[in-house]
């Protein structure tokens, strides 16, 4: 019983000095305690961080503000490349259809040099066929 009463006086203890603590706190928050020099330096220090951010904020919103002009300006550069590269594979088709004809009027001018080759080598063949026919009178005329 006697360990039962000395725990009932600390907790009786520990309670009225929370209690005092609390009333103290109290006291100092509605008191002329807690003004004066100090309340002035935070207040002078309050402006001083208030004006420090809304600087930083200022300068934060300038910032921003080029980095979205160099956004659009990089917009319309990427537009202007992709209008470019569009355009370049226009010519590219273009160049594309223009070698396809040029392969073909190649294709038809070495079918023309081959046909003139096969008439000139008849016209030869037939010309030595005649030579040789006609070769022992043709001499005899000649002499």
């Amino acid at each position: 019983m006697h360990d039962k009463t000395i725990s009932v006086f600390f907790f009786c203890l520990g309670a009225l000095l929370c209690f005092i603590c609390y009333a103290a706190g109290i006291w100092c928050s509605h008191s002329s305690f807690g003004t004066g020099s100090d309340d002035t330096e935070r207040a002078e220090r309050y402006e001083t961080s208030s004006t420090a951010a809304q600087n930083a904020v200022s300068e934060l919103e300038s910032r921003l503000s080029d980095v979205a002009e160099q956004m659009h300006t990089a917009g319309r550069e990427i537009e202007s490349g992709i209008t470019a590269v569009g355009e370049l594979g226009e010519v590219g088709a273009r160049i594309a259809g223009a070698s396809s004809d040029i392969e073909d009027s190649a294709c038809r001018i070495e079918e023309g040099i081959q046909r003139i080759e096969r008439i000139l080598y008849e016209a030869e063949k037939k010309d030595c066929v005649l030579e040789d026919c006609g070769g022992g009178a043709g001499s005899s005329n000649s002499d």
